[in-house]
């Protein structure tokens, strides 16, 4: 499994090791329950880490690995029972939903939960999406039977049958590990702390790994619903060489494999120079967006042809390439045109454009494919 996942996102070992063993352990105990009538508790995990790290990838890739259904679906949006917006019961309704309303097959499956540090308990005033949301999660991670609501029934599903994943950024959770660490130091057993703005991005990531359950519950959550996660993983940010070997395409599905792939169709071999991955790779780290914004910066730099692919496929180009000076200066990248017999990628956009649109029809009774198809 473990193994699986290094394709797909870059480092976090722990984190990757973490969600397997939560993973097995919770298969290898409903089978256990099953066959031996025996329950061996539960384990839902916890991911803390900054956005872009790869929180929801993991999952998205661990789903694809496992075939169970997962219902993913973010805390933001969640309010007390009886209050306009979703009920906890969505939560279960995502996975029902992804095993189409197959409720022994749900059973099989894994909610996974987005943001669940916006849930956080809010003092001293009433917070229908914080600490209700808080106590109405608790019995579903413990474990009963939800028919969903009254306005959107589904199948009976028993939830103790079901993973919990739950991850979020948890900003500033790393400001009270160090607030009770600085505390525990006074005295015979003081101890050295690096203030976090002196070493940043890794000292805020060793301070995250050496989280306990009192910072979470001062960070805002009471203590039965984190006691209720059988283990708790940090992944760390990603530093700019990290990002660069993800823009380079040391995982699939990275951002230049995307845009390569996307003039491939096309019949030409985009090249973009190593310098110009590392201006990239730079820049996603000093917006903090992590490899989330990647993808974004890579259309960027490949936006003076990316709207022009099929144009330059029937011009002849079978080659572009992108240098520092094309996106720095806004030059144009280099257009090679390989005559006679030379070695050529094969365009197979003409036949994926009319299989986009086949099956549509325009009211003048021309297919929407042959329009699509004689754009360029």
């Amino acid at each position: 499994m473990v193994d699986y996942l290094d394709r797909f996102v870059l480092g976090q070992a722990r984190a990757k090791r973490d969600i397997a063993v939560a993973v097995y352990n919770h298969y290898l105990s409903q089978a256990y329950r099953e066959v031996e009538g025996r329950d061996l508790g539960r384990h839902h995990i916890l991911l803390i880490g900054p956005t872009g790290v790869g929180k929801t990838y993991l999952v998205q890739r661990l789903a694809e690995f496992l075939h169970v259904p997962v219902g993913f679906t973010s805390a933001a949006g969640l309010v007390e029972a009886g209050y306009v917006g979703n009920s906890v019961e969505s939560v279960v309704a995502a996975v029902v939903e992804r095993a189409d309303g197959d409720a022994q097959r749900a059973e099989k499956g894994i909610v996974f939960i987005d943001e669940i540090d916006k849930i956080r308990r809010a003092p001293g005033i009433r917070d229908v999406s914080g600490e209700g949301v808080q106590n109405g999660l608790l019995t579903l991670l413990d474990g009963r039977i939800s028919k969903g609501t009254q306005g959107q029934p589904h199948a009976a599903v028993d939830t103790s049958r079901l993973l919990f994943i739950c991850t979020g950024a948890f900003v500033g959770l790393d400001d009270i590990v160090q607030r009770r660490q600085n505390h525990s130091s006074i005295g015979f057993a003081a101890r050295s702390h690096t203030p976090v703005g002196v070493a940043g991005r890794h000292s805020r990531d060793a301070l995250l790994h050496e989280v306990q359950p009192a910072d979470l519950i001062e960070f805002g959550f009471i203590p039965e619903f984190v006691g209720r996660f059988a283990s708790i993983s940090i992944l760390h940010e990603l530093s700019s060489d990290d990002l660069a070997e993800i823009a380079a395409g040391y995982v699939q599905h990275s951002p230049l494999a995307i845009q390569r792939e996307l003039a491939a169709i096309h019949g030409i071999d985009l090249q973009i120079d190593d310098d110009v991955i590392a201006a990239i790779a730079e820049q996603a780290a000093s917006l903090g967006t992590g490899a989330r914004g990647l993808h974004r910066l890579m259309v960027e730099a490949v936006r003076s042809v990316s709207g022009r692919w099929p144009e330059l496929a029937a011009q002849g180009v079978t080659q572009v390439v992108i240098d520092r000076s094309a996106v720095q200066q806004r030059r144009a990248p280099r257009m090679i045109r390989t005559r006679g017999k030379g070695r050529r990628l094969q365009r197979r956009d003409v036949a994926l454009r009319r299989h986009a649109m086949a099956g549509l029809e325009e009211p003048d009774g021309q297919l929407a494919a042959d329009i699509l198809a004689d754009l360029f």
